[in-house]
């Protein structure tokens, strides 16, 4: 089995990770779940135990902890660079965010 990529996160990053699983009502139920598998990640719980912990597959806490990463460098350089407090949680909600998806555009408007 191959092992999970390691990430870690700052203690700004993790207070605001922190305070949206807290704030559960003003806080949308995916960013959540998914501050959750990162917050996890970061203390070492492999992905198995955070599907079963959180009632879902491993690979969902695989794709967040992969994503994670491969945003880690330019949270990292945000902060550097004196992010104030309101540009990283922007930041962060617009990693946790869902990405574009392909494929047709929806043939229905709202109306």
């Amino acid at each position: 089995m191959a092992r999970a990529i390691e990430i870690t996160i700052s203690p700004r990053q993790r207070a605001i990770l922190e305070k949206w699983t807290r704030n559960k009502a003003s806080t949308p139920h995916r960013v959540v779940e998914r501050a959750r598998f990162i917050l996890m990640s970061a203390e070492g719980v492999c992905n198995v135990e955070q599907g079963r912990r959180l009632g879902v597959d491993r690979q969902r806490a695989r794709r967040w902890r992969t994503r994670w990463a491969e945003s880690q460098e330019r949270l990292a350089a945000a902060e550097r660079e004196g992010a104030s407090d309101k540009d990283l949680t922007k930041l962060l909600y617009d990693m946790l965010a869902d990405r574009e998806r392909s494929g047709t555009p929806s043939k229905f408007t709202a109306e």
